[in-house]
């Protein structure tokens, strides 16, 4: 029965960590890129940007063709005395239609038509930037989860390490060879690199949700990052060109538009010319009287009206008393364009510090590597010598603690500069408007 109940307890401990397993996605940096600029609510709302942009460049398109207008209406009165006659207007109808065709409105309709194709042109960097920002955010999240998870490898590695020498260390004592102050010297850094992995764990599954939630998956997703080898390279073929920043195209936009608005207030000041054309059809409205006849009686006499009737005409417009007020909103638009362009002059200022801060850290960051690098292969090799010194009895146990402590930090700095450097990296095509 025992044996039993054994077997069914590791099918069903089998069958857990199957489940588990089976639940666990591997995702490349480049598919959560995908997933996240797929999913993100932000990236959505900057296409639906594009496409009111370019409904509002057909809107004012069409502003250029004939603008055809249709009425109907209908009469009901009651009976009118006019002049011995009376109109009856009961069911008088009236229905045509119109055309009306601006010649001239002092440019608006050309400069309202080029700022829509503005808007269209910001609309789209602006989806660009949107773009760009996702994809920073999703490459620092999952550099960040791998660096965490690396972390966890590192401790429990140095966990195991230390297991090794409190088994050492308690087979000694037992043979009374070793001394209890050893033995509790290591289990107290084992309860210490115990916590350190419970803390550690739990940032890689905070560091896991989040990632989740950039690229909208559950947050309860088992997310493994397929790219936990981290490959580095020397940086080369940087510079510091920012014209194809979305900002800086944004800013140039924006002179561009206060530009235009000059040209739309300076057209409220000039004349405006139109042609316009009708054909109207009514009926239905009749006339009664009493008309005297040859034999000088009156008699009772209906007449009915009904007909159809065009129109042409052409009409012009010329402002005489708003010069005034117009000529300070064409100065007011004067003065948004210089200071639109001294807000991209300051930005662009900014914009090269970030530009540099950001070569900097790159070049920084690779520095951080090779140092940590070399920090690492230096510790390795001096807690190789310290673990052969306490097997031989010629180190002490403070010394060899003493190793693996400096290589768990040198291990640690060397993940989190291979991690940071490809964050830097990400930072870098950023900022200068090449992150795609």
């Amino acid at each position: 029965m025992k044996h039993l109940k054994t077997i069914f307890i590791t099918v069903i401990s089998a069958l857990l960590v199957w489940s588990v397993n089976a639940q666990e996605v591997s995702l490349s940096l480049a598919d959560c890129r995908r997933l996240a600029l797929e999913n993100n609510e932000l990236i959505k709302k900057s296409e639906n940007g594009c496409l009111s942009a370019k409904l509002q460049k057909q809107a004012a398109v069409s502003n250029f063709f004939p603008r055809i207008d249709a009425s109907a209406s209908g009469l009901f009165m009651q009976d009118q005395e006019i002049m011995g006659m009376t109109l009856k207007l009961r069911g008088a109808y009236m229905a045509g239609f119109s055309l009306t065709q601006p010649i001239y409105v002092g440019g608006k309709i050309c400069n309202g038509t080029k700022l829509a194709k503005l808007g269209m042109s910001v609309a789209e960097i602006q989806r660009q930037q949107t773009r760009a920002d996702v994809i920073a955010e999703v490459d620092n999240a999952y550099w960040t989860y791998i660096a965490v998870l690396e972390k966890i490898k590192m401790v429990e590695a140095y966990k195991a390490q230390m297991d090794s020498i409190c088994d050492i260390i308690q087979t000694a004592v037992d043979a009374e060879m070793g001394t209890e102050y050893d033995l509790i010297r290591v289990k107290t850094k084992r309860s210490e690199l115990e916590y350190q992995l419970k803390k550690v764990r739990n940032g890689a599954n905070l560091c896991r949700m989040n990632l989740c939630g950039i690229i909208g998956d559950s947050l309860s997703a088992m997310i493994v990052p397929a790219d936990s080898e981290v490959s580095v390279e020397a940086p080369s073929g940087m510079d510091n060109n920012i014209e194809n920043r979305p900002e800086v195209m944004l800013l140039q936009k924006n002179i561009e538009a206060k530009k235009l608005q000059v040209k739309m207030e300076r057209a409220d000041m000039l004349p405006v010319v139109g042609l316009s054309a009708g054909y109207n059809f009514y009926g239905n409205i009749t006339t009664d009287a009493m008309v005297q006849g040859p034999d000088g009686n009156y008699y009772p006499y209906s007449t009915e009206y009904k007909g159809k009737v065009g129109m042409v005409a052409a009409s012009a417009k010329v402002p005489l008393l708003n010069w005034l007020d117009g000529a300070k909103k064409v100065k007011m638009a004067k003065l948004a364009v210089q200071d639109a362009e001294y807000d991209k002059e300051r930005n662009v200022r900014l914009m090269n510090v970030q530009v540099q801060q950001a070569i900097q850290n790159v070049m920084d960051g690779y520095s951080m590597i090779e140092t940590s690098e070399l920090g690492l292969r230096q510790a390795e090799e001096n807690l190789r010598i310290m673990r052969m010194k306490y097997d031989n009895e010629m180190g002490t146990l403070t010394d060899l603690l003493d190793a693996q402590s400096q290589w768990q930090q040198a291990q640690s700095n060397y993940i989190e500069s291979k991690t940071q450097y490809k964050i830097y990296e990400t930072e870098y095509l950023h900022v200068v408007g090449k992150l795609e």
